[in-house]
């Protein structure tokens, strides 16, 4: 898939992804894998490349809680999707592909579903490139 216009890629690891242009960077400090935070106007996105990523079952109890795999570049992926019960987050859309001893997860957490459906594009947009 093609970034989309005013989006650009970002390089995690043997990972890329695109990211909406407004999304900025929080600094924080990663302990054992690549993590980033990126916020943006009404979504935040949070990025985890390495050996342990978040469960996704643990949300298993939000509302609308939904679990489906799919295939992202070509790999094993599962997607989840709930109604967040907390503030300021109305939705959430999490990914997580295993790259063979690490995984990449991204959340997207946003203020509403129509929001959310930015998560669609960064999904579909990962790529692995093997460095």
């Amino acid at each position: 898939m093609s970034t989309p216009q005013g989006w650009r890629t970002l390089d995690v690891a043997a990972v890329r992804f695109a990211v909406p242009g407004d999304a900025r960077a929080a600094d924080i400090q990663p302990i054992d894998s690549q993590v980033g935070i990126l916020r943006g106007s009404g979504y935040e996105l949070i990025y985890d490349y390495g050996h342990a990523g978040e469960s996704l079952s643990d949300n298993r109890d939000e509302p609308e809680f939904v679990m489906h795999e799919r295939r992202i570049d070509g790999r094993a992926a599962v997607e989840v999707s709930f109604t967040a019960s907390g503030q300021p987050w109305g939705a959430v859309r999490l990914l997580q592909v295993k790259d063979g001893a690490n995984s990449l997860t991204v959340r997207v957490s946003c203020v509403d579903q129509q929001t959310c459906q930015l998560a669609t594009a960064v999904f579909q947009s990962v790529t692995f490139t093997g460095r």
